[in-house]
């Protein structure tokens, strides 16, 4: 979704709610990649990450392959300190799971189910909705 409220207001707000809140953790990292901006620079970052590790296996390159850690990793974890003013501790509290729900979203963007997954979504937890816009 694109945020209506500013970057600052989502740095106060954002992590107030807790994954307990969420059915599954798969919702809880859904609700902290619902801004549109991160959403793009994930897709980006994976995309950029996946043609470095390829390049890395077929020139045998270290350089790939730290072009491919840089852009799997870091842009997606500094996109959300550019768009939403916080760092995001799912990486931290489950990294290996993090990649596939990463993954997975960034599959929903690229295959344009992005917007019927996140209506879905807001359905099932509409109070997830206030934290990314205006009051």
């Amino acid at each position: 979704m694109k945020p209506t409220n500013s970057k600052e207001v989502r740095s106060k707000i954002l992590h107030t709610l807790p994954p307990e809140k969420f059915d599954t953790y798969f919702d809880y990292y859904v609700y902290i990649h619902l801004n549109r901006n991160v959403q793009v620079m994930h897709v980006i970052g994976m995309l950029l990450g996946f043609l470095f590790l390829t390049l890395a296996i077929m020139k045998w390159s270290w350089i790939y392959l730290g072009l491919h850690l840089f852009c799997f990793n870091i842009i997606p974890l500094v996109s959300h300190n550019i768009f939403d003013g916080v760092g995001t501790p799912t990486a931290t509290g489950a990294p290996l799971i993090s990649i596939w729900y990463a993954m997975k979203i960034n599959m929903w963007y690229l295959t344009g189910q992005q917007d019927i997954k996140e209506r879905e979504f807001l359905a099932r937890y509409p109070f997830a909705e206030h934290y990314y816009k205006s009051a």
